[in-house]
């Protein structure tokens, strides 16, 4: 659930403790007075701890977080996307969402390979399932809110189908255009 924030943090530690071992350095170069400078150090590190932990997670999240391409599958490396999406799955577009527990994606993929995956996975990972296969209500399409983030192509009929779902919510829904061979999912984990 926090994980986004667990990386900014440690660097901010890092930074700072560097911060403490030059400014340490400085002042006894310096002939300051320890513990007059130790104090300064220490509010100005309070003070600056919080806007340096967000200034760090705003860079990062840069390259965490958003839209990505790949054109398959051997190219993601993020084992919480790996878990959803099919080995087979090529030309991939990706929205990773800010909050860290999910995305969306469309990718290309045949309906063979599609449930090839989704069998395996439900024998992997059937036995922990909250909701038993095919126990799940999917909309016919992707709501909006997710469309806007990955384009989907409307396509009717288009088949539902569901990974197994953790008694957390994780888990995923797969939406599948036969005409054009073209899926989409929306997955989500904590």
């Amino acid at each position: 659930m926090f994980w986004p924030l667990v990386l900014p943090f440690k660097l901010t530690c890092l930074f700072v403790a560097i911060s403490f071992v030059l400014f340490v350095m400085i002042a006894s170069k310096k002939k300051w007075k320890m513990a007059k400078a130790l104090s300064v150090f220490s509010i100005t590190s309070m003070v600056a701890f919080i806007p340096s932990c967000t200034t760090i997670q705003l860079a990062l999240d840069q390259f965490r977080f958003g839209h990505f391409k790949y054109e398959d599958y051997e190219q993601l490396k993020d084992r919480r996307i790996r878990r959803y999406m099919p080995d087979k799955a090529c030309n991939i577009t990706i929205h990773k969402h800010y909050s860290g527990n999910g995305y969306v994606a469309a990718f290309s993929i045949n309906r063979e390979q599609l449930t090839k995956f989704l069998d395996a996975n439900w024998q992997s990972y059937g036995e922990y399932s909250s909701i038993e296969r095919g126990g799940i209500s999917i909309p016919k399409l992707p709501n909006s809110q997710s469309t806007d983030l990955v384009s989907w192509e409307a396509c009717n009929p288009s088949e539902t189908f569901h990974s197994p779902i953790g008694s957390n919510g994780s888990g995923a829904m797969y939406w599948f255009c036969p005409a054009k061979e073209l899926a989409y999912v929306d997955a989500g984990y904590w």
